[in-house]
């Protein structure tokens, strides 16, 4: 629907003059399935190149919802139970063994980050690395031994802690059921599947049809201001595996999303014990952390999302039920100001623009 692209455009517009962010690219998919995209601003501020809605950009965590939707496939399969220890399907694994509770958090634990275990990201050690040494290929030993001689933050599933750690040990299982590297599951049991193509793992030293990623949040750990240095990622980015190792498109997300939260990838049955969530008061007053989501009421009804943190983007994906509008918004650069507040309110304020355009267009069908 054109109205809606135009009023984005205007909110959008009025977005990035406000915060001074350099881009903003939206898709969302409506109710009958159109696809509607819009997107404001520059995909390189310093070359003048204009962002569209096609340019790839950095997703961060929204790819544990790909991990969290592999597990959920083994459940069904009867091949994984979310009430067993992790060290019952990792036994004898020494990193898991020296880590912090030594695997004795269960699945549905660390996918929905109840474990204690403590963040492996963010250490300096790890930010070194990152930084210094971009042609490495961190494995899960790796980056559990950056937590080796740390504590549990608390005992499982006394507390909540968001911890990429969490989706590290939840990937190695995968990997151990299901005998391939992580990468290639989620691309041929997921991505491939549902038609993803544009979102591609972040297991090289570039991605084709890259945004410049403008950094500013991440210049605290040594991160350029720039991400891509002639085409290629000027620090390490295939670090982060499992807790978001991915570059995506918002047109890809927003198709993820209705995919994954309307029920239609795993059935009803199974969406419920997705949704089955916590309190995770860090992430916002009311906001619950399920498998691999998160959860909140809204003005627009229920909505089930994700967000994402990476070297130069931030990004925001979710399916508002009760509109059975899909939804997905990212910004080329990592500045938190950007979206003036929580990358998901901008969210909120353009699923508003769409539920009342569709609405005015037909008011008993909204489509």
């Amino acid at each position: 629907m054109q109205r809606i692209s135009d009023r984005w455009h205007a909110r959008l517009q009025n977005a990035l003059v406000r915060h001074d962010s350099p881009g903003i690219s939206v898709a969302a998919v409506l109710p009958n399935g159109m696809l509607v995209t819009c997107a404001v601003g520059h995909a390189d501020q310093d070359r003048g190149i204009n962002l569209n809605p096609s340019h790839r950009m950095l997703s961060g965590s929204i790819g544990k919802t790909y991990v969290a939707a592999l597990a959920v496939q083994l459940v069904q399969q009867g091949r994984l139970n979310l009430d067993r220890p992790a060290i019952e399907y990792l036994p004898n694994t020494d990193w898991l063994l020296r880590s912090p509770g030594a695997g004795k958090a269960t699945v549905r634990q660390l996918l929905r980050h109840e474990s204690g275990l403590p963040r492996w990201i963010f250490t300096r050690n790890v930010m070194a690395s990152v930084v210094n040494d971009p042609d490495r290929i961190w494995t899960n030993a790796d980056r559990m031994a950056a937590v080796r001689d740390a504590q549990l933050q608390f005992e499982p599933g006394e507390g909540w802690l968001y911890a990429d750690t969490n989706y590290i040990v939840i990937g190695a299982i995968l990997e151990r059921i299901l005998g391939e590297d992580i990468e290639t599951l989620i691309r041929t049991r997921i991505l491939e599947p549902e038609g993803l193509s544009n979102t591609i793992a972040l297991d090289g030293q570039s991605v084709p049809g890259m945004a410049q990623g403008h950094v500013v949040t991440s210049r605290t750990f040594g991160v350029p201001t720039r991400l891509l240095a002639n085409g290629d990622f000027a620090v390490n980015v295939q670090f982060e595996g499992c807790g978001g190792g991915w570059a995506s498109t918002p047109t890809d997300l927003a198709l993820w999303a209705r995919a994954l939260w309307s029920g239609r990838y795993n059935g009803e049955a199974l969406l419920g014990m997705i949704e089955d969530g916590v309190a995770a008061e860090p992430l916002g007053a009311g906001v619950r952390y399920g498998l691999g989501v998160m959860l909140e009421d809204t003005v627009n009804g229920p909505l089930a999302f994700h967000d994402g943190f990476q070297f130069g983007f931030l990004s925001s994906a979710g399916y508002y039920k009760d509109l059975d509008l899909a939804i997905a918004v990212q910004f080329d650069t990592d500045d938190l100001r950007a979206p003036g507040g929580p990358v998901s309110l901008l969210l909120q304020d353009l699923a508003t623009i769409a539920s009342w355009e569709m609405r005015r267009l037909d008011p008993l069908t909204g489509l």
